[in-house]
This record gives structure tokens, sequence and C-alpha cells, in this order.
């Protein structure tokens, strides 16, 4: 079967067949092997990932992530909305840059001390101890934001 798509190699819309290529790559020095959808031109035999496979790294990250027991970002972001905090104001409890949550929200992969703090943050009994000595760095709104989501949890818990 093969479809129709501009070609950037011939600069024109040829008609490409798909094939699926086993593909290894490396995440921090361990090899992942990926089955990748291609489509290769029938004119030129250009190959490009079909978009519809989406971005391979984050694929090979939520592999890695998956072999190593670490977050994923919706767990990440989870732990993070679970106390109304905003990645700015989380990443000042947390000591680090917003980029770097941020990133780690988006896909990429964090080292194990990081995955540890993100996990401890998951008690609400740390956030609580965190709160005390970091969140004079938060903005008053903030540290309401996140004693209110600590009393629901507790509130919660209890029940």
């Amino acid at each position: 079967m093969s479809e129709t798509k501009y070609c950037p190699m011939c600069e024109a819309d040829r008609s490409f067949r798909r094939e699926v290529v086993r593909e290894e790559y490396e995440v921090r020095g361990e090899k992942i092997a990926l089955e990748v959808p291609r489509l290769i031109c029938q004119m030129c035999a250009e190959s490009m990932i079909d978009e519809d496979f989406g971005d391979p790294t984050l694929k090979l990250y939520a592999e890695y992530r998956r072999r190593h027991k670490l977050l994923t970002p919706d767990q990440i972001r989870g732990i993070r909305e679970r106390y109304a905090l905003s990645q700015s104001a989380f990443a000042t409890l947390l000591g680090t840059s917003p980029a770097t949550l941020a990133r780690y929200e988006g896909g990429s992969v964090q080292d194990k001390a990081y995955d540890h703090l993100l996990r401890a943050c998951d008690n609400p009994e740390y956030m609580s101890d965190l709160l005390n000595r970091e969140g004079a760095g938060l903005s008053e709104l903030q540290r309401r934001n996140v004693t209110e989501a600590l009393g629901r949890i507790r509130q919660a818990a209890a029940v």
C-alpha cells in the first residue's frame, strides 16, 4: 500500500511505501529498540518517520522510565497539581529551576535522585515539612493554596 506525500529530497509529491523498521537507540548508555514506522519514497528512497507515530524520543524515554521505575510526566504533574502549585512554585519548594521541572513534565527523563525527591512530595507530611522550610519563597496566595490542599488531603485520608 502506498500513499502520496511531499518528498523533501525530490522536492515534489511522490508515492511512499510504509515499512516498519526495528531501530536501536541509546538512552543514558542503555540500548533501547523501537519498532518505527517509516515512509520510503518510491522514487529516491528517502526515508522519514511516519508522523502518526509521534516523537520517537518520547517513546524511548517512556520505555527507559518503565525499565527503571521512574515517575511518568503525568505522575509528576499530578503530584504538583495535587497541592495546587504552579511549576514555578513547586520548583521553588524543591530548590530546582522551573525549567528543570517543565522538562520532566514535558517528557525528559529525570535522574533517580530527582525521582526520589518527587516521590517524597507525594507524602503530605513531607510536603508540609517542605512548606515550613521553603515556603518563604512562595507568595502568600501560593502558601495558602498548598495549605488548603494539604487540609483537603488530610481530611480525605481521615475518612
